[in-house]
């Protein structure tokens, strides 16, 4: 069994703050979506998938498509995002992985954000119960007005392209390198 690693919750700060504006189109940082889900981490180790919240709950729901997703892939790792469950006949599930913190034996923590990105896109791919978001790193508010009317995205966070992976289960600060801008409405 791996060791459970707490992934801390991004600040929060105001899309009119100061901050907000500061980093919109400052490269060094970069936006990608908030999904409306569950922090979920993907735990693989062998031929085991197990899913956790944030709070170290096994998560039990089959989410077959995701599980056997992972189940197939090669190594052991352990992988950050949010799970976004719809139980329809059709879409029984996704996964939105936008961090990886530990790959064969070793922990990625301490790596820069940018190259455990990279790690990422080469453990996983895209599939349909699979996504990874985009990264912008212009114009960051108008990512976050796109979220506005939507049922799905909740707004977007902020992360510097040289931030470590902070473990904590309480939050980020006082290592303020992921900032969630929230729709006010959610």
């Amino acid at each position: 069994m791996m060791q459970y690693f707490y992934p801390c919750k991004p600040v929060y700060i105001h899309p009119d703050s100061t901050t907000a504006k500061q980093l919109d189109n400052n490269t060094d940082w970069v936006a990608e979506l908030k999904k409306n889900g569950w922090r979920c981490l993907v735990y693989k180790s062998g031929d085991t998938v197990t899913l956790y919240t944030r709070h170290k709950t096994i998560i039990n729901d089959p989410l077959t498509d995701i599980r056997e997703y992972f189940k197939q892939l090669e190594g052991n790792f352990i992988i950050d995002g949010e799970l976004i469950e719809k139980r329809t006949k059709h879409f029984k599930g996704l996964f939105y992985a936008f961090d990886i913190l530990y790959k064969n034996n070793k922990l990625l923590v301490n790596l820069p954000l940018k190259l455990r990105r990279e790690i990422l896109d080469e453990t996983i791919k895209q599939h349909d119960s699979i996504q990874k978001p985009d990264w912008e790193y212009v114009n960051k508010l108008a990512l976050y007005q796109s979220t506005l009317n939507s049922n799905i995205d909740e707004g977007i966070v902020l992360k510097k392209l040289d931030s470590r992976y902070k473990i904590s289960n309480v939050s980020c600060q006082p290592y303020s390198l992921w900032l969630k801008i929230k729709q006010t409405n959610t």
